[in-house]
């Protein structure tokens, strides 16, 4: 018999995520200083990006066309703003042209700098999509006599000045300092009239906008001088860095202070989240997701570590959502994309304000998931979880692509070995059927990681891989339970960088273990009979190893009830043969499951091994040659009455046969309970009909869903889920329920024979 398990995903609601992520052309580099430098060394890995993917703003073009005419130069002292833009993309290492891309924002004082999606390159936001923004800033380093700069802005925006935007005054001058480049300029405060006030601030603000600022200075410092231009103030409510959101050009983003002279704005912060770490010599991780549904947008700051990639939890993490009218956009014709980009700006103050991108999202949506398959009990290994020590794992990576303009090549695999797993070989399935095997050499000579590259490209008619990477659960070296930590997989291809975390379990100790390096399945020529040499362990905090000699074998042929003791002779190292004769062999397949025990009743009894279980395979085998990973039923929005919902996605369970005619087998189907996160079972059930007319089977009974009888000699593939929506696997609701996401798990059972009943 092959079992496999599958995890099934119900969505009642689901919002999806969307990565982007930033390109240009390359500069030499323009900062020199210690703190630059600390920030090329400790870069985190990002993606190189062509010459077509973004734009560098050009803020005399940008004057022209807002105010039609060329700006005009500032000649105050009291003003110092620069007119050209200092944004430039560098790489991490200039020798290596493929190194990770760099956007340097600013690295002094008095500059302005905005750099923006190249939409006629198909690089653009799509708000009418569920999407993901995932990226890397650095917002430079202070000692505690520094003063740091004024930080950086995302922003989406429909500016007339497309990617050519940025704040502007009346006069074509770029906005720096508490502006970030992006919000209104503060910079009249001698007259009385608020209207007109407001219409000179939000006018210079880009237009058409929302912006996610990361403000490292607090602008709360007025300005007793009237003439005086630079406003200083938006920071008044607010008493540390911090992360907040709104409409740059919207008067009601801003609060007017007529209380005092010269008049000034304070800005409203809503969702403001304090931040005393944004400027500390480190990047930083932020991932931003659009919810079309909700037009919600929500950041996740500081969710990632820089040196392993893995997700950080608990109070380092910063997050807030963010409900967002897209009226405010001035979208026309029913066009929903916008430019994203960055802004950035310094006053009196500098920093190192630097970025990296971890993916488009216009150009590749795709996503890393993971799964743990107990091969020896041939069920699914569930977060927190228990293993037998010595019990056959498979861990199941994989890579699922979902669209959009671009593919997903050259992707380079990095998974680390948990704690406690000994990993022996692995292949990589694609969607398409094709299968690559991983080179043994990766694993003897893996230490700490199996690295690897996909051969192939993931794209529309190829759109999954599963990496499986097949080993054991080592034995402890003493008597107690030993735990499996969870494990980072990091995936970086050309158009997307994206990671994942495997599962923690717990790996239960064996007095004794058995152990055998033969093959699964064993194939033999008829008429033969089959030696099948195994070992047994001693594993215990004792300094002599007691005489396994005296332990017994049992086993178990096909579907015997009880397990039969066999006459085989042990040796003291615990070594012997299992001998089955060619007369108890069936005619095609046979499996023999055996494990040794301790019969004598003493108290020094050593217990019984972990089973191992084999198939022998005469002439030619039937397995299981590819199961879909992660399946899901269409979502609903809510549940009232009784209903029947059909499936969604790709659902393949194929059987290949390479036996000869009149070889027969049958697959059975067994569904768990669906469970969401905060534990609330489905009021619902998986069943299974074979037709319309036929009932609904419920598949918390092992259910036969297929089964077939060769007529010719030749090698088959079945796939048994070719169901229309009336038929096949489904899902049953009683009544309500909770809104949420639903996973449970699928076993699926090969045997090779026909269930004359149905």
């Amino acid at each position: 018999m092959n079992k496999k398990s599958v995890h099934l995903f119900v969505f009642i609601s689901l919002i999806f995520m969307f990565l982007i992520q930033l390109n240009n052309s390359q500069t030499v580099l323009s900062a020199t200083n210690t703190d630059f430098q600390n920030a090329l060394n400790t870069a985190p890995k990002g993606l190189h990006w062509d010459n077509s993917a973004f734009s560098i703003a050009d803020f005399q073009k940008a004057a022209i066309n807002r105010n039609g005419k060329p700006p005009v130069e500032p000649t105050k002292s009291d003003h110092k703003s620069a007119l050209s833009n200092n944004a430039k993309i560098i790489n991490v290492d200039e020798n290596d042209p493929e190194s990770t891309s760099v956007i340097e924002m600013t690295d002094g004082d008095y500059q302005t700098c905005a750099i923006w999606s190249n939409m006629a390159n198909e690089n653009y936001f799509d708000i009418s999509k569920d999407q993901t923004a995932s990226m890397w800033l650095y917002f430079g380093k202070i000692n505690s006599s520094d003063v740091p700069g004024d930080g950086m802005a995302f922003v989406l925006q429909n500016d007339k000045n497309k990617n050519n935007s940025i704040a502007l005054t009346a006069d074509g001058i770029p906005v720096n300092g508490q502006s970030l480049g992006v919000w209104g300029a503060d910079w009249i405060h001698n007259i009385d009239n608020q209207d007109r006030l407001t219409k000179f601030l939000t006018s210079s603000a880009i237009q058409n906008s929302w912006a996610l600022e990361f403000d490292t200075f607090i602008d709360n410092n007025r300005i007793e001088n009237s003439e005086i231009k630079e406003g200083r103030s938006f920071d008044e409510k607010v008493a540390d860095p911090h992360i907040s959101g709104d409409y740059p050009a919207l008067a009601n983003t801003y609060d007017f202070d007529s209380s005092n002279y010269p008049r000034y704005f304070t800005m409203k912060h809503p969702n403001k989240q304090s931040v005393k770490n944004l400027v500390d010599n480190k990047w930083h991780h932020v991932t931003i997701s659009w919810s079309h549904e909700n037009n919600q947008l929500t950041y996740a700051y500081n969710d990632k570590d820089p040196n392993t990639s893995k997700s950080i939890t608990g109070f380092q993490r910063i997050t807030s959502t963010f409900n967002i009218d897209p009226k405010n956009f001035g979208l026309t014709d029913g066009n929903t994309k916008l430019y994203w980009g960055f802004t950035g700006s310094t006053g009196n103050y500098s920093e190192n304000n630097l970025l990296i991108f971890e993916s488009i999202p216009s150009y590749v949506d795709a996503q890393a998931t993971t799964s743990i398959y107990n091969d020896s009990t041939s069920t699914a290994v569930p977060d927190g979880g228990s293993v037998d020590a010595l019990d056959d794992l498979t861990y199941n990576y994989t890579l699922t692509y979902k669209g959009w303009n671009k593919t997903w090549s050259q992707i380079k695999a990095k998974m680390k070995i948990p704690k406690n797993i000994t990993f022996t070989s692995g292949e990589v399935i694609y969607s398409n059927g094709d299968k690559e095997e991983l080179p043994t050499e990766i694993f003897k000579n893996a230490t700490d990681s199996i690295d690897y590259q996909l051969k192939e490209t993931l794209k529309t008619g190829n759109n999954s891989a599963i990496i499986q990477l097949h080993g054991h659960a080592n034995a402890p070296s003493n008597n107690l339970k030993a735990t499996v930590p969870s494990a980072h997989a990091h995936f970086a291809g050309d158009n997307l960088i994206t990671d994942t975390d495997t599962d923690s379990f717990t790996i239960i100790p064996r007095t004794i273990t058995l152990d055998s390096e033969t093959s699964n399945p064993i194939e033999i020529n008829k008429n033969q009979d089959v030696d099948i040499p195994a070992k047994i362990s001693f594993h215990g905090s004792n300094s002599i190893t007691p005489d396994l000699s005296k332990l017994s074998v049992y086993q178990k042929l096909n579907n015997q009830a009880m397990p039969t003791k066999v006459n085989t002779t042990i040796n003291s190292n615990g070594e012997f043969i299992l001998h089955l004769d060619k007369s108890q062999l069936n005619q095609f397949s046979t499996t023999i499951s055996f494990y040794a025990k301790d019969d004598t009743n003493t108290t020094k009894n050593l217990g019984e091994t972990n089973t191992i279980s084999r198939t022998i395979q005469i002439g030619g085998s039937v397995f299981f040659s590819e199961i879909s990973n992660n399946v899901s039923f269409s979502p609903i929005n809510s549940v009232n009455d009784k209903q029947l919902i059909t499936r969604s996605g790709d659902w393949h369970v194929k059987v290949t046969d390479t036996r000869e005619k009149g070889s027969s087998w049958i697959v059975y189907a067994k569904a768990s309970k669906l469970i969401d996160n905060s534990k609330h079972y489905l009021n619902g059930d998986i069943v299974y009909r074979s037709d319309s007319n036929d009932i609904l089977h419920d598949l918390q009974e092992s259910t036969n869903i297929a089964q077939h009888i060769k007529q010719d000699d030749n090698d088959q593939n079945t796939d048994i889920t070719l169901w229309t929506p009336q038929n096949g696997i489904l899902l049953e609701t009683n009544s309500e329920n909770n809104s949420g996401l639903y996973k449970g798990t699928i076993s699926w059972s090969l045997i090779d024979s026909i269930d004359q009943k149905k």
